[in-house]
């Protein structure tokens, strides 16, 4: 992901936008043996955040993967761009 892209979208949410090897090769997968790398990983803070990255990857027609606890086998998890991990409690 451009700096750029990247620089915008952590303007839009306040909770986490991760780009670290170790984070992108956690989400890279889920319990199949399927592994799509992402670009990002956003961690909202609440809806708001989860509105604000949505908004954000339509504007940039970028594809956006909710993801779960990531405990699926049936590789619904792993997608091409960034995933939006549950809200921080």
């Amino acid at each position: 992901m451009s700096e750029k892209i990247s620089q915008s979208l952590k303007r839009q949410v306040r909770g986490e936008v991760l780009q670290d090897e170790k984070t992108l090769t956690r989400y890279a997968t889920d319990m199949s043996i399927y592994e799509v790398r992402p670009l990002a990983v956003v961690v909202p803070r609440d809806l708001e955040d989860v509105v604000a990255a949505a908004r954000f990857a339509r504007e940039e027609g970028i594809p956006l993967t909710p993801r779960g606890g990531g405990s699926g086998t049936a590789w619904r998890c792993p997608g091409a761009w960034h995933h939006l991990g549950a809200p921080q409690r």
